[in-house]
C-alpha cells in the first residue's frame, strides 16, 4: 500500500471512531430522572440504576463532584450559582 494510501486509510479509521463517539454520546434531556413531573423517588431511583458502581463510590465523599455524564446544563447552572453564593456573591432584591 502506497504512502497517501496509508494516510488515507488511517483519516478513514480516525473519522469512523469519532462518528460511533458521537453515536454513542446519550442525550440526558429525555431520560426519567430528568422529568420533574415525575416523583422524587422515581427519578431517584431511575438515576441510581443508571449510575455505574464508581459512580455511585463517588458520591459518598464531601464534595463530591457532578457526574457529567449524567449532569443537565440546569444542574451545571445551579452548580455554578451555589459555587458563587459560597463565596459571598449577593442574591438579587426580592421584588414584591
Amino acid at each position: 500500500m502506497s504512502y497517501s494510501g496509508k494516510i488515507a486509510l488511517a483519516v478513514f479509521t480516525a473519522f469512523i471512531a469519532f462518528m460511533a463517539c458521537v453515536a454513542a454520546a446519550e442525550d440526558t434531556s429525555n431520560f426519567p430522572y430528568m422529568n420533574p413531573r415525575l416523583s422524587p423517588e422515581e427519578r431517584a431511583t431511575n438515576l441510581v440504576h443508571r449510575m455505574t458502581l464508581q459512580e455511585k463510590a463517588s458520591q459518598l465523599v464531601n464534595q463530591a463532584r457532578a457526574i457529567p455524564r449524567l449532569e443537565s446544563q440546569i444542574a451545571v447552572n445551579r452548580r455554578v450559582a451555589s459555587s458563587n453564593l459560597a463565596r459571598g456573591a449577593k442574591l438579587p432584591p426580592k421584588s414584591d
